[in-house]
């Protein structure tokens, strides 16, 4: 399930769970049984693999112990959610596509399969695969459903390429577009040239569709890596800055996850003259003559030049990092600060603690999972088991004081594939249990509904707090910086979209009879069901909507 594993044991009646809370770390979507015995898992992370589970004592070993997640970068990190074994392939989907994956290649080299994926979602037909959604009928045709229809695949008539491809291009551009390639394994950049991009090609495999990829690796002369890529299928890749010294690169060309070719190429990048002590005496020696003012000037310039450089430098890196900086300070200090104090009260008295840091430990492992991505976005999925998360430690830290009332599970799935900023209904949810919930005797719920509005889905977050402007008149309303940090996501990416992003707030939805003061906060967020939030300096190979 996707909330942890669990085994039944017919012969003595007996179950075992691992939930994700309880320290476990997979839940399965999907799962299937090979011909081998191996039980293959499709989790959130991926396509894993549970060796021979009948030798396992599942009342004394913990199953996530033994599985193994694959690493395959062309199929990504994304929800595998249906399985499917036939004719010795083990047949997957995900939220980009289908792949086939060669049994015999993974029990030859388990850490190098062989596999054919098949992206839908931006190069073939078809969309996100369907939860369970495949079928082989009495002709051995494997039928997939997604969210555009159906894909049958003729298996014994599909003709699959296992040729051997090879680098074919690899060149560098430096300076003012002078190209050049590496010579006996070196390259050699001429002296005042820091900037360097570099282009490749692969041999031509009879494919329409992209099925390989480069992987490279900038390795600085102290051994640090200054820059990598483990899936790029962009041809013209900038390095950018890159200090002087004996560096290396290595490529590495895949195609269907195996391994074409490996490159290693030594970079010599020299130190300019400015940076050598004898070139400052010699440009002493000819200030004392009648041609030291010349030199001066010429030298002047070739600084101001390499300072600009530098500066167009540093701007593309800021904003390619603005991603990460917009993450990293939503993570609500308020929250952090909040649940820690009252975890660490407990700890030493409740086991219950235990449960709370594991969850709290979740939702910071997917805020800086997204960061180390340099993504400020992700599924509404992935977003809404966060705000569980969240209001699961808030239940127990307020003894169930209020009622927390979510979409059901079959509401999330419906638009699981629909992308949102990062925390963008944490951040409202925290907002009304700090700000609103607390600070009004008698307040009694919160809760979120999900609504298909066309184009758009809205999200509401609705509480009986002391209410928005309420909070605000009397100070405690904090900081806002969580929504300030929205405001600004907000600002980047809907400049880009033909749909915008949109917040609204409704105060004082509710009237107190009594006092005749209102009270309650509503806050609408229309998400567009299909936009773009990549920036123009992001990498990969196409842009998530």
């Amino acid at each position: 399930a996707s909330q942890g594993l669990g085994v039944y044991d017919p012969k003595l009646d007996t179950a075992v769970t691992w939930l994700i809370s309880d320290k476990g770390r997979f839940g399965a979507i999907s799962s299937q049984v090979d011909t081998r015995g191996n039980l293959w898992l499709g989790t959130r992370q991926g396509l894993a693999v549970l060796p021979a589970p009948h030798e396992l004592d599942f009342l004394r070993q913990n199953a996530n112990d033994y599985i193994q997640l694959l690493n395959l970068p062309e199929a990504g990190p994304e929800m595998v959610i249906f399985l499917k074994e036939h004719q010795g392939y083990l047949c997957f989907g995900n939220n980009i596509g289908f792949g086939l994956l060669d049994l015999g290649s993974y029990y030859d080299n388990p850490g190098n399969p062989r596999v054919h994926f098949f992206n839908t979602a931006d190069y073939l037909p078809g969309g996100s695969s369907e939860q369970n959604a495949v079928l082989v009928d009495r002709k051995g045709n494997i039928w997939m459903g997604n969210d555009q229809g159906t894909i049958r695949l003729a298996l014994d008539r599909l003709v699959l390429d296992t040729g051997a491809i090879r680098l074919d291009s690899l060149f560098f551009l430096h300076g003012r577009n002078e190209r050049s390639e590496a010579s006996n394994g070196l390259l050699k950049l001429p002296r005042g040239q820091r900037g360097l991009s570099f282009f490749w090609s692969s041999t031509f495999d009879g494919q329409l569709l992209p099925n390989r990829w480069l992987s490279f690796r900038l390795i600085l002369a102290s051994g640090d890596t200054l820059q990598q890529s483990d899936y790029l299928l962009k041809q013209e890749v900038s390095l950018g800055y890159v200090p002087p010294g004996e560096h290396r690169l290595e490529f590495t060309l895949y195609k269907d996850n195996q391994e074409m070719e490996h490159r290693t190429i030594g970079l010599a990048i020299p130190k300019n003259l400015e940076d050598t002590w004898w070139f400052w005496a010699l440009i002493s020696g000819f200030l004392l003559l009648a041609g030291g003012s010349i030199l001066w000037l010429r030298y002047t310039q070739k600084r101001q030049q390499q300072r600009y450089e530098l500066a167009a430098e540093r701007l593309k890196r800021e904003k390619e990092a603005l991603q990460i900086q917009a993450i990293t300070s939503s993570l609500n200090p308020h929250f952090l600060n909040n649940t820690l104090h009252w975890v660490q009260a407990k700890v030493r008295r409740d086991e219950v603690a235990s449960s709370i840091i594991d969850k709290l430990a979740e939702n910071i492992r997917t805020v800086f999972q997204r960061s180390r991505n340099r993504e400020a976005f992700h599924s509404l999925f992935d977003e809404m088991e966060m705000v569980r998360n969240y209001l699961s430690i808030q239940h127990r830290r307020f003894n169930g004081r209020y009622q927390f009332t979510l979409p059901s599970e079959e509401e999330v799935m419906l638009y699981r594939h629909i992308m949102l900023p990062l925390m963008q209904i944490l951040i409202h949810a925290e907002n009304a249990v700090e700000h609103g919930l607390r600070n009004r005797k008698g307040s009694a719920f919160l809760r979120i509904i999900l609504k298909d509005e066309g184009p758009y889905l809205k999200i509401v977050v609705e509480d009986d707090g002391i209410g928005y402007s309420n909070a605000r008149k009397k100070n405690i309303g904090g900081t806002r910086q969580g929504e300030r940090m929205l405001n600004s996501l907000h600002d980047i990416f809907n400049p880009r979209n033909v749909r915008k992003i949109i917040s609204n707030i409704e105060d004082n939805i509710y009237l107190d009879q009594d006092s005749g003061e209102g009270y309650g906060t509503r806050i609408s967020i229309l998400i567009p069901k299909r936009f773009n939030y990549e920036l123009e300096t992001d990498r990969g190979s196409g842009s998530r909507r």
